[in-house]
C-alpha cells in the first residue's frame, strides 16, 4: 500500500500547462504535505518531467473513492479527498498511459496538513464518469437547468456548481461537479443535495463511483 493515491491525472485542452489530479489517503490515514517539494515528487511519480511554476491543494468531500459506502460513519462514506492543481513552466504534453485510474505515491514534504475538522465547511464535490460526450453534457445541463436544485442551493446559502472535467483511463468522461462548501452536519444528514445531483448524473447513464464503471 502507498501513502497516497493519485487520481486521474488530466491535462485541460485550453491549459497545457496545467494538471488537474485528485489525491487520497492510503497508509497516511489523515492529512497531506503542503509544500512544492511534495508536488514535484508526485509529479516525478506520474513519470512527468516538469518545473513546477506554482500549484494548490485544496480539501474535499466526496463519495465517489470511498470504501466504506455501507457504513453508518458519514465520514467513510464523505472521505476527505485532495483536489490539487499544478502549473508548469511549460506545455506537459502526453501524459504517460495508466493501466488503472491510480498511481501510488509515497511522496513527502514539509508543511504536513491534517486539514478541516469534522465540524468544519468543507468543498462537497460529486464525481461521474460517462461512456460519451453526450451523456455528460446531457447531466450537466439537467443540473444547470433544474428547479429543484436551484431551491436546494438557496436553502444552503451557495451558489451554482462549477463544473471540471477529467478522463479516465482515456476511455470515460469523467465530469467534476463542485457544490460550494457544507459543515459536517449537511454530510451526517446524508448530503441531499449531493444526492440529488448524483440521481441526475445517473438518469444520464453515468456512474458515481469508481467501481461502477463497466
Amino acid at each position: 500500500m502507498s501513502a497516497y493515491y493519485i487520481w486521474n491525472p488530466y491535462v485541460p485542452p485550453d491549459h497545457p500547462k496545467t494538471l488537474d489530479f485528485v489525491i487520497t489517503n492510503g497508509d497516511v490515514p489523515n492529512g497531506i504535505p503542503r509544500s512544492k517539494e511534495f508536488i514535484e515528487r508526485v509529479l516525478k511519480d506520474m513519470g512527468i518531467e516538469a518545473n513546477v511554476a506554482s500549484w494548490s491543494i485544496e480539501p474535499y468531500r466526496t463519495s465517489y473513492y470511498s470504501e466504506y459506502l455501507d457504513e453508518d460513519d458519514w465520514r467513510g462514506i464523505w472521505q476527505l479527498v485532495w483536489k490539487a492543481r499544478v502549473v508548469t513552466t511549460k506545455e506537459i504534453g502526453k501524459l504517460p498511459e495508466m493501466r488503472v485510474p491510480w498511481i501510488g505515491t509515497n511522496a513527502t514534504g514539509r508543511g504536513y496538513w491534517e486539514g478541516p475538522d469534522d465540524d468544519a465547511a468543507v468543498g462537497c464535490l460529486v464525481i461521474s464518469d460517462f461512456d460519451s460526450e453526450g451523456a455528460l453534457k446531457k447531466a450537466q445541463a439537467a443540473i444547470t437547468d433544474s428547479d429543484e436544485l436551484k431551491e436546494m442551493q438557496q436553502r444552503y446559502s451557495v451558489g451554482a456548481p462549477a463544473f471540471s472535467r477529467s478522463e479516465v483511463l482515456g476511455k470515460y468522461q469523467q465530469l467534476q461537479i463542485d457544490l460550494g462548501e457544507f459543515s459536517g452536519e449537511f454530510f451526517a444528514q446524508g448530503a441531499d443535495y449531493a444526492q440529488r445531483v448524483m440521481e441526475l448524473c445517473q438518469q444520464a447513464k453515468g456512474t458515481v463511483h469508481f467501481e461502477a464503471r463497466d
